[in-house]
């Protein structure tokens, strides 16, 4: 790609004669990078059952609504642009697609940190009490915030926990 007027060239065009369609084809292989990236980073359990394809379309949807709003009078770096629009695609489908409220994963983290250490120091796992009161939080609250997968195996449910 050879450079006009400062501009770099797309299929020897400037970039500015480039339609929505050329800039966005242009801009594809940084998208899809930065839906690699962003898959790399998450865990099953945080994303639900996002898969390459969904954070692949984020993302071109993501290059595709930004090539339309683009807006070269506003003197903004196309590189930049597309890819702020391309990431914030990309984490808004990380967001919709989460199993769970950012506060619950955090109380999740917490309880499985608490749950490693208290069972190296005690020998055996803290009973769900326990772990509420380490949160401070009632055993009910923490059963209605929490991913369930994180109740204790070893202690029955309480009766509640049926409603």
């Amino acid at each position: 790609m050879g450079h006009i007027n400062g501009l770099k060239s797309y299929k020897g065009r400037d970039e500015k004669e480039l339609t929505q369609e050329e800039l966005a084809e242009k801009y594809m292989p940084l998208a899809l990078k930065i839906a690699g990236r962003a898959r790399g980073r998450q865990t099953p359990y945080k994303t639900g059952l996002l898969v390459a394809v969904d954070y692949e379309g984020a993302a071109l949807e993501g290059l595709w609504k930004g090539a339309r709003n683009f807006d070269w009078e506003r003197g903004v770096v196309p590189t930049t642009y597309f890819y702020h629009r391309v990431l914030g695609a990309v984490v808004d489908e990380l967001r919709r697609a989460a199993p769970f409220t950012r506060r619950a994963m955090e109380m999740r983290e917490k309880a499985e940190s608490f749950c490693v250490k208290f069972f190296d120091a005690n020998g055996r796992p803290p009973t769900d009490g326990e772990i509420a009161r380490h949160l401070g939080t009632t055993v009910k609250k923490m059963y209605r915030s929490m991913p369930p997968i994180l109740v204790s195996l070893y202690a029955p449910l309480p009766d509640y926990f049926d409603t």
